[in-house]
């Protein structure tokens, strides 16, 4: 292939614009149009046979501007590469989104059953779209001096995939009809998957990772039944998404400051975005439902009146500032002996005790973690005095800090 043609690739790819490259014997075709056609017409390769015969009559050194039966617009063209058959295809795009009429109408026309709307719009929704047809025949253009450069002379055409719409009704017309739904059916279906999700997430509330898991196990197979999407992964992916988002609420609800929060759910996302097969897919989900286990089990404070949780997010936010009552108080400006009390109250254990038992735990899980010096640990936790800080450590866990680190160094090796 042309570097040109190479270099386009790349830049479709990374502006999330679909590029297919068709070659002689037109295996996986489904993918010309994500599976849209192979969805709504299960049947081995009749779907794509109109597109197929349109590409092996396309003439060289022409780009063609296809609208579809589906509404949706792709630039193809037969590659210039000597010695091979191929041919390339960007899109499916769409000028915009179709309204729910039009998607209607569409089906009507098509003879597709009611029960794949909802399949369509998220199709549709997750499409690129380009402004106008101007500006997607402009694109067009841009793609053949791409595709033909050095070439003088090259042709741009608008077509209709005229032979589609018959063929396709054929098809459908003979394909088995697909079973359409009850309305008793359907409430029941999309009222037991929101009881599941519900048990999932009040499972999560607790920060009790065993159930939660259990639960999520029981989420993730009532899901199975749901497909949003022709691409099975991508739609995979999005749900795991949205799970994550679930649990982002579902932390906040629980009373986790978003400071913890944002973190997680963001490094979730790009956790998501890059698994590569389905094995990936569930173990990384899993994990995500462990993190947000452990950070409510950690950091909930919606038991807590509004001064002590301002308190401790203070508190855990930044263990090597001054966190002496006074301080504390002047920050939040609370009087010292009223925050004391309450923090008691709600807490079970004064708010000095409270701070060195976190301060402690971080300091355990630096020796644990990192190669800092044990100096540069009591700095990091707020006991500048290093010696100070061992004591501390010593009487809290019964061992020297050093002693931590070698113990869970064994362990580990």
């Amino acid at each position: 292939m042309r570097k040109e043609t190479t270099a386009l690739l790349e830049f479709l790819d990374n502006a999330g614009i679909q590029s297919y490259l068709f070659e002689e014997p037109f295996e996986a075709p489904e993918q010309f149009d994500l599976g849209l056609r192979h969805m709504l017409i299960p049947v081995e390769h009749g779907p794509y046979d109109p597109i197929l015969r349109r590409l092996q009559r396309m003439k060289p050194f022409s780009l063609y501007h296809l609208q579809d039966a589906f509404l949706t617009h792709y630039a193809i063209a037969r590659l210039p590469e000597e010695g091979t058959e191929q041919w390339l295809s960007i899109g499916p795009m769409l000028y915009a989104m179709p309204s729910g009429e039009e998607v209607l109408s569409m089906m009507e026309r098509m003879h597709l059953p009611a029960g794949r709307y909802h399949d369509l719009i998220a199709y549709y929704e997750r499409l690129p779209k380009v402004q106008n047809q101007e500006v997607f025949e402009a694109i067009c253009c841009s793609i053949a001096d791409t595709i033909f450069s050095g070439r003088d002379q090259y042709t741009v055409k608008l077509i209709h995939n005229s032979q589609e719409p018959d063929a396709l009704q054929q098809l459908i017309a003979h394909s088995d009809p697909l079973q359409e739904e009850t309305q008793e059916q359907i409430f029941a279906r999309v009222e037991n998957r929101y009881a599941r999700e519900n048990e999932f997430l009040k499972a999560v509330m607790t920060g009790d990772t065993k159930t939660a898991l259990k639960a999520h196990s029981l989420y993730v197979q009532r899901g199975r039944e749901v497909v949003r999407m022709p691409d099975r992964f991508r739609d995979k992916k999005d749900l795991g998404i949205t799970l994550n988002t679930l649990l982002r609420k579902t932390a906040e609800d629980a009373g986790v400051h978003p400071f913890y929060i944002d973190a997680l759910s963001n490094a979730n996302v790009v956790r998501l975005e890059n698994v590569s097969n389905e094995i990936e897919f569930g173990r990384t989900c899993r994990e995500i439902v462990e993190a947000y286990c452990d950070l409510i089990h950690q950091y909930a404070l919606k038991s807590f009146s509004k001064p002590v949780q301002d308190a401790i997010f203070l508190i855990q936010s930044d263990l090597s500032s001054d966190l002496t009552l006074s301080a504390i108080a002047e920050k939040l400006n609370l009087n010292r002996s009223y925050l004391s009390t309450l923090f008691c109250k709600e807490v079970g254990q004064t708010l000095s005790a409270y701070i060195l038992e976190k301060r402690i735990r971080r300091a355990q899980h630096l020796l644990s973690t990192t190669p800092l010096s044990i100096q540069e640990i009591a700095w990091e936790v707020g006991i500048p005095d290093a010696n100070y800080f061992a004591r501390l450590f010593k009487r809290e866990t019964g061992i020297t800090p050093k002693q931590h680190r070698e113990t869970t160094k064994n362990r580990s090796t």
